[in-house]
């Protein structure tokens, strides 16, 4: 009896061990098909985005000529030190430091700085593959996604041909995004002060913070790292002599220079007369109060947050804030483009927000570029007013479905504290 009831064991073992590995096998077949078609498109993507930005390097903008580069003669000229006294330099210190250096390697200027945005480029690109993997276990999707970000026409124009510097702060925010739904809490609030101290722009999205924090998705304590590594990065143009007061008063300085409602900006100002008076500061209000009750919105759903809810609030803030406030340039809605990626890998059905948002700002460069604009500024306006429109409508419908007669018996509902969820 005990030598049968071993064999009828082994037998048993034996069928359960053959019919786990015939339906493993499928599964094991797709998931290296899958990996090597990712890895093929991340060589074939990289050599590709290598070479497109390659071919724009020799191009000098208005920008690089009138600006960066003579911002680097002065350092040459004057040391840093100086040129940081003197404030004529219209960033903040990190970039000041960063010119210093290109002053000082043995290589052509332009293409330094321009380097340095294009390994922001890929920086980001990184950080917005793992957001999509996190939400759909899709390597091959995570890299179409990040191939799809590298080759945005808003992303290679800005820094492998114009030379600017909105990727330098908008990697640090996709990272800081990515850490946080990772729950590397310190990770994401450093990312986000190194972000804010490269360029004022990285605000845009100051509300999803607060938002996090509110419904106790992101511990308040780390965020103390946030000023810290801002006030950080302050530290050697202070050592060096310049005012404190001075380097804090960088930012509301740049707030003052701009004298136009809208400065080749795809925004709401283009259908108003420009009148900075009477509209300027009704403007930043309307602005605030707007994106003050989406925020409102946001904080008070019972829906439990996920990862794919986060990047929704993510664009439609990063969308929002240019379109609504005044004084904005053609660039600061480039956050924008590079969230709608993400939000057209997310909610593929309505990728055609991420056309109208990146198209919108790929139209408002052309003017300052190339002198004349393939669209008038309002069409673009309409672009980027009509996927502002749709964004909060999406955002709303997914947090409050039973008010737009959404079937809410599959959604994930907020039972306590609110906790991240993967998808």
């Amino acid at each position: 009896m005990g030598e049968s009831a071993n064999k009828r064991l082994a037998g048993a073992i034996g069928r359960s061990v053959a019919s786990v590995t015939v339906s493993a096998v499928p599964l094991i077949r797709r998931d290296v098909r899958q990996y090597l078609l990712s890895t093929l498109l991340i060589a074939v993507g990289f050599a590709v985005t290598v070479g497109i930005r390659v071919q724009l390097f020799s191009y000098h903008s208005g920008d690089m000529n009138d600006c960066l580069l003579r911002w680097c003669d002065s350092i040459k000229e004057t040391g840093l030190v100086q040129a940081l006294k003197s404030g004529s330099i219209d960033y903040n210190v990190p970039y000041i430091y960063f010119l210093w250096l290109v002053t000082e390697l043995p290589f052509d200027r332009v293409w330094v700085i321009k380097s340095l945005s294009i390994l922001c480029d890929y920086g980001c690109a990184l950080a917005a593959g793992l957001i999509v993997w996190r939400i759909h276990r899709s390597a091959l999707r995570a890299a179409a996604a990040a191939f799809a970000l590298l080759i945005a026409p808003t992303v290679v124009f800005n820094g492998a041909f114009w030379g600017q510097s909105d990727m330098v702060y908008t990697a640090p925010l996709i990272a800081a995004i990515a850490a946080a739904l990772g729950k590397r809490h310190a990770t994401a609030a450093v990312f986000f002060g190194l972000a804010i101290a490269v360029k004022l722009q990285a605000v845009f999205l100051l509300p999803l913070i607060g938002v996090w924090v509110l419904r106790k998705e992101f511990p308040w304590r780390p965020l103390l790292l946030m000023p810290l590594v801002f006030l950080l990065c302050l530290v050697p143009a202070w050592i060096a002599g310049c005012s404190l007061v001075d380097l804090l008063a960088i930012y509301p300085r740049q707030t003052n220079h701009a004298t136009e409602l809208t400065s080749n900006a795809p925004s709401i100002f283009v259908f108003l007369p420009n009148n900075a008076e009477w509209f300027g500061t009704f403007g930043l209000w309307f602005a605030v109060a707007a994106i003050f009750l989406v925020s409102l919105a946001c904080i008070c759903t019972r829906i439990r947050t996920t990862a794919s809810l986060t990047i929704r609030q993510a664009a439609t803030f990063a969308c929002l804030a240019p379109f609504l406030l005044p004084r904005m340039h053609e660039r600061y809605v480039f956050l924008g483009d590079v969230l709608c990626v993400l939000y057209a890998f997310i909610r593929p059905k309505h990728f055609w927000v991420a056309l109208l948002v990146i198209g919108a700002s790929f139209a408002s460069y052309f003017k300052f570029l190339f002198g004349s604009l393939p669209v008038p500024l309002s069409i673009a306006s309409l672009m980027l007013g009509t996927a502002c429109v749709f964004l909060v409508f999406d955002l709303l419908r997914s947090m409050y479905p039973s008010a737009f007669g959404v079937d809410v018996s599959g959604a994930p509902r907020l039972e306590g504290p609110a906790r991240w969820r993967v998808n």
